[in-house]
């Protein structure tokens, strides 16, 4: 026991932290490659119809909690998301269960069909759970 209380002290997190984490980072992942699916399926279809096979897929996506477009024209569009991961664990204290918020920008580029993620800071509309740990993309 006392290891394990060590480790989350150096750390400054624990194992069902770490857990709740990764379970965002894996979410965001599935988001980024079904919008990219998406993407390289309307590969002949207009800006607006890409935007709004994009837009039906992020709806579709139970591991989305929120999302919004945040901008589009100029030749791009993007979306603001809140993906929530979780964890639970029995702990000698009780049952313990922990959320991670991981918000993002998925930006897409028309003309090269590009998608990028890039970290945001989760806006207060996204409503994230107010307990939840900041998670950051996976590098």
């Amino acid at each position: 026991m006392l290891a394990a209380v060590t480790t989350t002290v150096a750390t400054g997190c624990s194992s069902v932290d770490r857990r709740a984490v990764r379970d965002a980072q894996l979410d965001g992942a599935v988001v980024e490659a079904v919008v990219r699916d998406a993407v390289e399926r309307d590969t002949g279809a207009e800006p607006e119809q890409i935007v709004e096979a994009v837009e039906q897929e992020l709806s579709n996506q139970g591991q989305v909690r929120w999302w919004e477009r945040s901008s589009t024209g100029g030749g791009s569009a993007a979306w603001q998301l809140l993906v929530v991961g979780s964890a639970e664990e029995q702990g000698v204290i009780g049952y313990e269960s922990v959320f991670a918020n991981l918000c993002v920008e998925i930006t897409l580029e028309y003309t090269t069909r590009e998608v990028r993620l890039t970290d945001v800071d989760c806006p207060e509309e996204a409503d994230a759970p107010r307990d939840g740990i900041d998670a950051d993309l996976a590098q």
